[in-house]
């Protein structure tokens, strides 16, 4: 399979993934189905990115996914129950921390028990709304480098609800601020930056929620250097989930839609947080991070500096940047498998592009 953009899609391929749409709990259209002029045209209506079809060259290409679209929705669905009956209290009962403890205990269960490690898969971020949709994703991302970090199930169920609360704070900031296509201006900026402190006052009560996930929530915007917020603090002052959620919480941000910029690759978000190392993050737990995600997901078409063109069959881990890619170009090389990582005859090729554009596109289809 290859992974293909919506605009970029044709009547007559045949979907390897089943296509989900926002606040979905059914596929809009199911894996095996041929594509129509009017499904397509539906994609782009609903703002979906693109798809996984089917490609002669590409049988062996095969998705890792921890998370199922189907079980996304889910999840998603009960955090925002969960968030809205939290905002909604007047009282200082958190019966909904219990409901939480099992969004929680499912992620830690689902990771722990499975051997792959890698967000792997282009995530089609295209359901239901950005805040509950961020809040999950970050939880799992912070699971998956407490996995990488040897934390024990206990400590990697408080990383889970600290990732999953962190942004809880947000849920008070006036709508007009939040959703703002251009930039903030310097009070609404201000605003903004209350949102950690907006949570903890509101979960500071809760004795179910340790210190350490309350440090980790309101701490997710500091930076090593001291030019974070809210309170300006500095290297070994922020605490170690604090330092974690700040690397999941950028990442996921920068590789979602938002109304004022489109996603970032994965790959470009990977190398503008590497270039972020020591003045925003700490460097020990940014490199459990690039353990835990693929800059150049299972399925992406790549061009590389030889001139061929290749699609992405596996990652190193560890080794974000460098692949293992399988060349799609006719010719001597078509078919061959390289490691970027380690093969020797490979050392001096690298990736210089997503292929993106339709020409190109053409002429791997029509090969």
């Amino acid at each position: 399979m290859i992974f293909v953009l919506s605009k970029n899609l044709k009547p007559g391929m045949k979907l390897a993934r089943d296509i989900w749409g926002k606040n979905s709990f059914l596929p809009l259209v199911c894996a095996g189905s041929k594509l129509t002029q009017r499904s397509i045209n539906n994609f782009i209506t609903r703002d979906i990115i693109g798809a996984y079809i089917e490609f002669e060259g590409s049988e062996d290409v095969k998705i890792k996914e921890l998370f199922p679209m189907e079980v996304k929705v889910r999840v998603t669905s009960e955090i925002k129950r969960i968030f809205q009956s939290l905002l909604l209290e007047k009282g200082r009962s958190f019966q909904n921390i219990k409901a939480l403890n099992h969004v929680a205990d499912y992620i830690v269960e689902v990771i722990s028990e499975n051997d792959e490690c890698m967000m792997n898969v282009i995530d089609i971020k295209n359901y239901n709304e950005y805040s509950y949709v961020h809040s999950m994703q970050v939880s799992i991302i912070c699971v998956l480098m407490g996995k990488k970090l040897k934390f024990s199930n206990l400590k990697l169920k408080d990383i889970a609800i600290a990732g999953l609360l962190h942004d809880l704070g947000k849920t008070f900031i006036p709508l007009e601020i939040l959703d703002k296509e251009g930039p903030l201006t310097e009070d609404e900026f201000a605003i903004m930056k209350q949102h950690p402190n907006l949570a903890i006052s509101k979960l500071s009560s809760c004795k179910t929620l340790s210190k350490v996930i309350l440090d980790g929530i309101n701490q997710h915007h500091e930076k090593m250097d001291g030019t974070g917020y809210p309170h300006n603090l500095r290297s070994d002052q922020i605490s170690e989930f604090g330092k974690i959620i700040a690397i999941a919480d950028v990442y996921d941000a920068l590789t979602t839609d938002r109304s004022y910029r489109p996603a970032w690759d994965a790959h470009k978000a990977i190398n503008y947080m590497i270039s972020c190392a020591d003045s925003h993050f700490d460097v020990y737990y940014l490199n459990a991070f690039l353990s835990t995600v693929a800059a150049y997901p299972i399925g992406v078409l790549v061009r590389l500096n030889i001139g061929l063109d290749a699609v992405v069959v596996d990652s190193n881990e560890g080794l974000p940047l460098n692949p293992t890619i399988k060349i799609l170009t006719q010719g001597e090389h078509f078919g061959k498998i390289i490691n970027l990582a380690n093969d020797r005859d490979a050392l001096t090729i690298q990736i210089i592009d997503i292929i993106k554009d339709e020409n190109s596109l053409k002429e791997i289809l029509n090969q």
